[in-house]
């Protein structure tokens, strides 16, 4: 069954009620917010960023910014968390 949401505050509904969230706030990724932080990180979308652990998943740069997206990140944000880590 696929569900039809046409307000935001529905959809952070639905986000809270799936395995998702851990309690905070979700922001929808409209395909407008994810393309603002793809054209502030550059590249192409499908570009490998990181392998994730612990199972090493693909992080491509449009999986980055969906979830940037999601955790309230502006797209200004976007050089800081597109770069590498140093430790």
């Amino acid at each position: 069954m696929t569900a039809v949401l046409t307000d935001e505050r529905d959809l952070v509904e639905y986000y809270f009620n799936q395995p998702w969230s851990d309690g905070l706030p979700v922001v929808p990724p409209t395909p407008e917010r994810v393309a603002a932080v793809l054209d502030v990180l550059g590249g192409q979308p499908g570009e490998l960023v990181a392998r994730i652990p612990p199972r090493w998943g693909s992080l491509t740069r449009e999986l980055l910014a969906v979830n940037m997206v999601m955790a309230g990140c502006k797209p200004e944000y976007a050089p800081w968390c597109g770069r590498p880590c140093w430790r």
